[in-house]
């Protein structure tokens, strides 16, 4: 049994439980768990989301070969967000920043999958307004879709909105027209998606919980609600 001590401002730990939660001890000091998987051959996976203002807290994809057993960082994984070992595919699911695909276990190489910068439509939901839904998520000012940040991503084109609570903000449609005044406007030459030019400085927030597409769609989703629990707990 796992559990985590996380800290604002320091190092997350984790800890370890063998005799079914009586007890714990340190088993690994980690920059910012992100999550934990296990292989059907009982390997251990454990995220590090790393620390982005930092050029050596970079995170990164942990593993032993058996619980108990000391990590080892796999080099050339950095800022894992999120993880999620898919029993059905077999395979172990990640993402790193907003860009979502798989690792190799082994070696540690990202392929990617899915970019939320790039997601046309929200996913469509029987019996529930995703759009109405999602929107105090992806409109909130420091957002997804509001300006300064990525409201040219395509979903955000449902969205218009300019007050949320008492708040003034441009999000959505009216974020696009804000961007493009202060000359954040991607170039239609540029041959890079609309959402994929850098954003404007300002805390960045994935809360899409329901905008992602792809065949493996339930195990997309609960990895996009990793990001999103993870993220909403604050961090210095």
């Amino acid at each position: 049994m796992f559990a985590a001590n996380y800290r604002d401002s320091a190092t997350d730990t984790l800890l370890l439980s063998e005799d079914g939660g009586a007890s714990f001890r340190s088993y690994a000091d980690v920059r910012e768990i992100s999550g934990l998987a296990f292989a059907p051959d009982g390997r251990l996976f454990v995220g590090d989301a790393g620390d982005s203002s930092s050029n050596t807290a970079t995170g990164g994809l942990w593993t032993a070969a058996r619980t108990g057993e000391p990590l080892t960082l796999l080099a050339g994984t950095q800022f894992v967000d999120c993880l999620d070992w898919d029993r059905e595919a077999n395979l172990l699911r990640a993402c790193k920043r907003d860009h979502f695909g798989t690792l190799d276990p082994v070696t540690g190489v990202f392929s990617e999958r899915a970019r939320l910068d790039t997601v046309a439509a929200q996913l469509s939901c029987p019996g529930t307004d995703v759009v109405a839904a999602c929107g105090a998520q992806l409109n909130a000012g420091a957002s997804w879709c509001c300006s300064g940040h990525y409201p040219f991503t395509p979903f955000c084109s449902a969205y218009d909105v300019t007050i949320e609570g008492a708040q003034r903000v441009y999000c959505g449609l009216a974020g696009q027209e804000f961007d493009r005044n202060a000359g954040r406007a991607p170039r239609a030459d540029s041959g890079t998606p609309p959402a994929a030019i850098a954003d404007a400085g300002v805390t960045r927030s994935t809360s899409a919980g329901c905008a992602v597409p792809g065949s493996s769609r339930a195990a997309w989703l609960a990895l996009l609600w990793m990001v999103v629990l993870r993220r909403a707990r604050p961090r210095a």
